[in-house]
């Protein structure tokens, strides 16, 4: 339960709309009194008692939610979801006596839950509060569930969402006066929703990467030995199991066995960095949902061929998920601004690179991209998402034709 020490009141509404409707109402009196017009002046008076009866519901039901309304609690069912799937908004009270009894005409009383991601990726529902009597609980001082809501997501949702706080929003359903109080909550992750693997995913070429770099898997013979058959002259005595013998009398040698290669490490760079001399910020968040599900796709290819993979973005340190947690790590990464300055690790001279970036302008000597090619080990590999996928711009198509000539011609990938 929130501590309703955190719990402040403020005006979330239109306050224009507010101050407007009391203009009109207190005009539309002025007017018919002046004037003498009997259904101005009952129109101002209509208006002027319907804008008091409604501020006090609202008064009345904000005094009385303030003392109860850190008993509210939202969650969110699956809390770690795919992009694309459904989720769920759960509204729990810890018992029905923190809901206020009855209800007042034209009043509303909502939970609202903001979610935003890093890059302003955003998620808003609303949960009507019912009457106390409609609800049924078996315990009534036992947490109750209250009613849900449930939100698709699409293929661009994936994010980590985040929510400073919930309102408790307390409003007349015309909109002309609206309380809310404002439930803290500390910036944590709140919601992970991760990339969904792309149909067809891009074309790259294996290289085998770690302390023994090879082209092909290659099994090598080990003294570790483990199977035995008869032996025969000419077997290495060495090899004789002597407790095998003393058991059965019988001379048996253990078989070479074959060892795998060394487990071979590739690195995905996601460069996130959106050009917004091309993209705008809603176009450049797009394009990164596309990236991940690029990156999702590749690194369990790879991952499924025996690969290692490890996982680097601008703002992460570099990272070596395992296969469950793939999409998961794959919902952190976010669009940033090409602007923006971000440190590189120290790319092992033993990996291989696969680099993931958007098209910018070029050239681009301070981008992220740049600072890679520049101290990056080779092999590597550069692949820029095709905005035509998402998008149908025609410069966007220029800039991203234009970045496979260069990189391909100047850094040889």
């Amino acid at each position: 339960m929130k501590s309703a020490k955190n719990i402040n009141s403020a005006s979330i509404g239109n306050k224009t709309v507010t101050i407007i409707s009391w203009i009109l109402a207190v005009l539309t009196l002025a007017v018919g009194l002046a004037t003498q017009e009997i259904i101005l002046t009952l129109a101002g008076f209509i208006s002027i008692f319907l804008l008091i009866r409604l501020f006090a519901n609202i008064v009345i039901l904000l005094n009385f939610y303030k003392k109860k309304a850190g008993f509210f609690s939202c969650t969110i069912h699956p809390p770690e979801a795919a992009a694309g799937e459904s989720l769920r908004f759960e509204l729990w009270i810890q018992n029905l006596r923190h809901i206020f009894p009855f209800t007042f005409p034209g009043i509303l009383t909502t939970y609202e839950v903001h979610l935003v991601t890093k890059d302003q990726k955003n998620i808003s529902v609303s949960i009507p509060i019912p009457q106390r009597k409609l609800v049924s609980a078996p315990d009534s001082a036992s947490p109750v569930s209250l009613p849900s809501i449930t939100v698709d997501t699409t293929e661009f949702s994936r994010g980590v969402y985040y929510a400073e706080d919930d309102n408790l929003v307390i409003a007349d359903m015309f909109g002309f006066h609206t309380q809310a109080i404002s439930l803290q909550h500390t910036l944590t992750e709140r919601l992970i929703i991760g990339p969904k693997p792309m149909e067809n995913g891009l074309p790259f070429r294996f290289q085998i990467g770690g302390s023994s770099r090879r082209e092909e898997l290659v099994y090598q013979k080990t003294e570790d030995l483990t199977e035995h058959r008869p032996y025969t002259p000419g077997d290495d005595p060495r090899r004789i199991n002597w407790k095998l013998f003393g058991h059965s009398g019988d001379l048996f040698v253990r078989q070479e066995e074959l060892e795998p290669p060394p487990v071979s490490e590739y690195t995905l760079v996601l460069d996130t960095s959106v050009d917004h001399r091309i993209f705008s910020e809603a176009e450049g968040r797009k394009l990164v949902d596309i990236l991940c599900r690029h990156a999702l796709t590749l690194a369990l290819e790879l991952i499924h061929t025996h690969f290692s993979i490890n996982l680097w973005f601008p703002g992460s340190e570099l990272k070596c998920p395992e296969e469950t947690a793939i999409a998961k790590t794959l919902a952190y990464p976010y669009a940033v601004d090409m602007r923006d300055s971000f440190s590189i690790p120290d790319f092992s001279r033993e990996m291989s690179l696969f680099i993931l970036a958007l098209p910018r302008t070029i050239p681009s000597p301070n981008s992220v991209l740049e600072k890679i090619l520049n101290t990056a080990p080779n092999p590597r590999q550069i692949y820029f998402i095709n905005p035509a996928i998402v998008l149908a711009s025609q410069l966007s198509q220029e800039s991203y034709e234009n970045c496979v000539r260069y990189y391909g011609n100047h850094h040889a990938t």
